[in-house]
């Protein structure tokens, strides 16, 4: 008997939207080596020392320059006398950039091994699981591509007509650097959640599908194949889980990030555009509300993500339910994966988040918005009360 060819035992292929976000998720690890953040590389990645030692010198350099640029600008503005209210603000936010940066990069580093799993669990989902809408995931690409853009253009320019070129390199190393190391960390977190949403999706339809089936055979047919989605599900559940824990550090950085940024910006934006601190420099002006908008945009974006994971499993939990209080005839073995099923996604928490201890649905977008304008409104308050 002729031997199979070994082509046959090959998995088949994933289906498109998924080859689409594996290509966003491999420019993603690229430009995360870039700046020292990945420690793999081929595909699927494999851990590689040679990146985790050029991430870490990458970090010491990063970490003495941010430092002694931060005492430097103290210095200098304590020296000249203009150590004022707004300066302290960005000498804050410089912090907790390297902070959160440091923190982000040190977690990476030393934890390659999740960046491996989260990959292949992905592409094994991906052969089982095959959406036909794209939604979030054609959309997350985009970011990369606008966020760079709003973080180095204007900025770049501004320092470039204001400073010598020594200057210029400083401030990249110092300020920009750390802006895109926590964008990218975002951009990860929302390209991950942007995937869960699209299997959850099709699972969501996979079980809409079986009931539609088994209600028009008036018989709960292939409780098999209800099996295996209850398997489905729970993988995806523990795709999840493992992924708010592993990057949750990152993540809760990403976060503080995130919010100080908004604050500050947005502050900074509206304070300008008010008392017309620096006419000769509108492009400036404007670019501290872009920025501080597109940042809240990608919060809003994760919480919207969020809300949609999470009504998936809802839908899933009440198409089960119903199908089970409508069909009471049911026999023993199918009544039991039924129940099993929807007590299964009841008592699971789906949501994408950090640790378990903060969740991103639109309860928690409306209560970063209401920070936001508070935080506003505080650093308006206590403005004048600081002098020159």
């Amino acid at each position: 008997m002729d031997a199979v060819p070994a082509a046959e035992h090959e998995p088949p292929a994933p289906p498109g939207w998924v080859r689409h976000w594996a290509r966003q998720w491999r420019a993603l690890l690229a430009l995360l080596s870039v700046f020292g953040m990945n420690c793999t590389r081929g595909w699927p990645p494999r851990p590689w020392r040679g990146l985790r030692w050029y991430g870490s010198l990458v970090l010491a350099v990063r970490i003495l320059h941010d430092v002694q640029a931060l005492i430097e600008i103290k210095t200098t503005r304590e020296d000249i006398g203009k150590i004022n209210y707004i300066v302290l603000l960005c000498l804050y936010e410089m912090s907790v950039k390297l902070v959160g940066s440091v923190v982000s990069q040190v977690v990476m580093l030393v934890r390659p091994e999740d960046v491996c799993l989260v990959t292949e669990c992905m592409l094994l989902y991906s052969r089982v699981g095959q959406p036909a809408v794209w939604g979030a995931v054609a959309l997350v690409g985009p970011t990369y591509v606008v966020g760079l853009v709003l973080v180095a253009g204007p900025s770049t320019y501004a320092m470039a007509t204001t400073g010598t070129w020594m200057q210029l390199f400083s401030y990249m190393l110092g300020d920009l650097v750390p802006s895109v190391v926590m964008m990218l960390v975002g951009i990860m977190q929302l390209l991950m959640t942007a995937l869960y949403v699209g299997f959850a999706t099709d699972e969501s339809s996979n079980v809409k599908g079986w009931v539609s089936e088994a209600e028009a055979s008036k018989c709960p047919a292939h409780v098999e194949l209800l099996r295996k989605l209850r398997v489905r599900q729970q993988f995806l559940h523990d795709m999840v889980l493992h992924h708010n824990s592993a990057f949750g550090w990152c993540y809760l950085s990403c976060l503080a990030h995130v919010f100080m940024e908004t604050v500050l910006c947005l502050y900074l934006g509206l304070a300008q555009l008010r008392q017309v601190a620096d006419p000769s420099e509108p492009l400036l002006n404007a670019w501290f509300c872009t920025w501080g908008a597109f940042e809240l945009t990608m919060f809003c974006g994760m919480c919207i993500l969020g809300q949609k994971l999470v009504d998936h499993h809802g839908q899933m939990y009440c198409l089960l339910r119903g199908f089970l209080v409508s069909n009471p005839q049911l026999c023993t073995e199918a009544k039991l994966e039924l129940q099993g099923f929807a007590q299964q996604i009841r008592r699971q928490d789906n949501r994408p988040g950090i640790f378990g201890l903060i969740h991103y649905d639109l309860k928690t977008m409306k209560a970063g918005f209401a920070s936001t304008v508070t935080y506003i409104i505080v650093l308006s308050q206590f403005e004048p009360a600081v002098g020159h």
